[in-house]
C-alpha cells in the first residue's frame, strides 16, 4: 500500500456504489484501510462517464500473473485473485479493455438481467465478481456495449487492478518451469498465463463457402445502415436473431435460416440451446409485423454473387437477397 494513492485519494469525484460485506481475510482493496475487514464498505465509482486508468508505468520483465485479455473475465480473476491476496497480476490488453463493447451493434444489450442483490448475498449476474453490481452502477437492467464498457473500466479503476492497455500477445511458450509470452512491445517473463481473450474480435465463419459475400454481426454497427430492403440472416440462436430484430426495426423483411434444432422452437430444454426469455419476448413482439420469416432445418452451405446474393442450402435450394448476414 506504501506509496500508492487510491482513486479517492488521487482526487477522482466518486459516488458510492453499493454496499456489500467483505470477508475478514480479504487484504487486497486500494480503496484505504480503515474499512477493509469485519466491516460493510463502499465501492466507489467514478461519475462523468469512462473514466481512465491510472498510469501504472511499463509492465516489469517478469510478473507473477499474466492475464492475457481485460475484458469481463480477466478483470474477473485478476479481481478473485487479488482477493486472495496473490500479487503481481497484470491483465495485458491490445486494445482498451471495453473495446469489444463499444463494437457491439447499436442496441445490442446483455441478456441476462441485472439485479442489485449484492446487499443479501446475490451477485449481479452481470458483474465480473461478488462485490459489484453493473445494474446499481449504471441504473439500467439490461446495459448495451457502451454502458457496460464504463462499468468495465470504472471497476478495473475502483479495484487497482493493473491493466496495460495497447499490447497484443502474439505467441506463448513454456520456459522451464514458467512461461515466456512473446508480444508485440517485447517479451514478458510470468510464473503462470491465464488465456481471457473473448470471442467478438475473431468471428468464424462457420465453414461457408463464400462467407466473405456476407457480412458478419460482429461488423455491424447499426442495422439501419446494412442496405436493401430484405436481408437474410443465416444462424437463429442469440446474435442472429439479435441482428433479425435490428433489421426488422430498421424496415428491412428479414428470413432467417437456422439449421434442424431451431432456438426458438420450444423441444430444448437446456438455456444455452435456446433462446433467453428476454430475447424470445422480444421476437414475439416483432412477429406480429409480419417482416420476419423463420425457416428452420435450413443448412447453408454455399454463397455466391453472380446474381445479387445467392444463398445455396444443403438441399441445393437458393434464394435471392440484397444483403445477407451471418
Amino acid at each position: 500500500m506504501a506509496g500508492k494513492r487510491s482513486p479517492i485519494e488521487a482526487g477522482v469525484d466518486c459516488a458510492p456504489l453499493y454496499r456489500s460485506r467483505v470477508p475478514e481475510t480479504f487484504q487486497g482493496s486500494e480503496l484505504g484501510s480503515r474499512n477493509r475487514t469485519r466491516a460493510a464498505w463502499w465501492i466507489s465509482f467514478c461519475r462523468g462517464g469512462v473514466v481512465k486508468l491510472l498510469d501504472r508505468g511499463r509492465v516489469p520483465e517478469h510478473v507473477k500473473v499474466a492475464v492475457a485479455g481485460a475484458g469481463p473475465a480477466g478483470l474477473g480473476v485478476a479481481r478473485a485473485l487479488r482477493v486472495l491476496a496473490i500479487p503481481d497480476v497484470w491483465l495485458l490488453e491490445r486494445g482498451p479493455i471495453e473495446q469489444s463493447f463499444l463494437r457491439w451493434p447499436s442496441g445490442t444489450r446483455l441478456l441476462t438481467p441485472s439485479f442489485p442483490g449484492n446487499v443479501f448475498g446475490l451477485t449481479d449476474l452481470n458483474a465480473i465478481s461478488y462485490d459489484s453490481s453493473p445494474g446499481w452502477s449504471l441504473k439500467r437492467e439490461h446495459p448495451d456495449g457502451g454502458y457496460y464498457a464504463r462499468y468495465l473500466e470504472q471497476a478495473a479503476l475502483a479495484f487497482g487492478l493493473n491493466v496495460e492497455g495497447g499490447i497484443e500477445v502474439l505467441g506463448l511458450e513454456p520456459e522451464g518451469e514458467t512461461f515466456r509470452l512473446h508480444t508485440d512491445q517485447g517479451e514478458i517473463g510470468a510464473n503462470f498465463v491465464i488465456w481471457a481473450c473473448g470471442q467478438f474480435g475473431t468471428p468464424t465463419d462457420a465453414g461457408i463457402i463464400g462467407a466473405e459475400h456476407a457480412r458478419h454481426y460482429a461488423g455491424v454497427t447499426r442495422w439501419q445502415d446494412v442496405p436493401g430492403d430484405e436481408t437474410f440472416v443465416i444462424g437463429g440462436n442469440e446474435s442472429g436473431i439479435d441482428a433479425t430484430l435490428g433489421l426488422a426495426c430498421a424496415g428491412k423483411r428479414v428470413t432467417v435460416l437456422a439449421r434442424a434444432a431451431a432456438s426458438w422452437l420450444d423441444g430444448d430444454k437446456d438455456p444455452s440451446r435456446v433462446l433467453s426469455l428476454f430475447t424470445r419476448q422480444r421476437l414475439d413482439v416483432a412477429m406480429k409485423g409480419g417482416a420476419i420469416m423463420l425457416v428452420d432445418g435450413a443448412d447453408t452451405a454455399v454463397l455466391e454473387t453472380y446474381r445479387a446474393n445467392n444463398m445455396y442450402l444443403d438441399d441445393l435450394a437458393c434464394c435471392d437477397a440484397d444483403k445477407c448476414l451471418c
